[in-house]
């Protein structure tokens, strides 16, 4: 990968990773500077033009004086002279001012079309999830009917694990072995798929009558279950 030092700093600065937020920071800094830069500017700019109107007024009273008086005559060359570099002064200073004002829309227009882009990600991220997390519940199910049409839940009292997978209950005995000599302990997760009465008897019940009985620290996820913590409102409506 190249180096880059530069967007590992605004990296450090916005407190993100995201090349998004990175992007966005560094455009939502440049709009910052241009309005402040339109603010100093126009108000050059008004006071420049108000200097062009008191030198309008000094020309046209040095024109009063005596047309052979010198000093009077060469001091009107100068403010004329001065009047119209000025005045080119200004029609720059609008030029900047208009360039500025663009340039803030059109960064205006990056930083949504990048926020566009990171949501389009996100949408396209929460239903590959999704779409995983369907096709492991599809693919439990199967092996739930598995089990229970070829009867094969006796096995479960085949090993200290109640795992009616013999192979995965090898894996689980290692698991718990390796870290019980090093007097630590393990835990699991448990992934459920059944039906039940629509009232009193339904999954969630006996699981929560179930699991409230076991001894030991655990937690309960339904649905997104504690994602949903740590998604958006846009997020829980994209997925809902």
């Amino acid at each position: 990968m190249a180096d880059t030092p530069n967007i590992d700093e605004l990296r450090e600065a916005c407190g993100s990773d995201e090349l998004s937020h990175v992007f966005t920071f560094l455009q939502s800094q440049d709009i910052t500077d241009d309005e402040g830069f339109l603010i100093r500017m126009g108000d050059g700019s008004t006071q420049l033009r108000a200097k062009l109107d008191k030198r309008n007024d000094t020309i046209d009273e040095a024109f009063s004086f005596d047309p052979d008086n010198e000093v009077a005559k060469d001091g009107e060359d100068c403010l004329v002279e001065s009047q119209v570099r000025d005045h080119r002064r200004l029609d720059l200073m609008a030029q900047l001012l208009l360039l500025t004002r663009e340039g803030i829309e059109e960064k205006k227009a990056h930083i949504e079309k990048i926020k566009a882009i990171h949501a389009q990600k996100r949408v396209l991220n929460m239903k590959l999830c999704t779409d995983m997390q369907l096709r492991r519940s599809r693919e439990l199910w199967s092996f739930c009917q598995i089990y229970v049409v070829t009867s094969k839940l006796q096995l479960l009292e085949s090993n200290i694990c109640r795992c009616p997978d013999p192979e995965y209950a090898r894996k689980m005995i290692v698991a718990i072995d390796d870290v019980r000599v090093r007097g630590d302990s393990v835990g699991g997760v448990v992934t459920c798929i059944g039906l039940g009465s629509p009232v009193f008897d339904k999954l969630e019940a006996e699981l929560a009558k179930t699991a409230l009985s076991i001894p030991a620290t655990k937690g309960f996820e339904f649905g997104s279950g504690s994602a949903g913590i740590s998604s958006s409102l846009e997020d829980k409506q994209v997925m809902g």
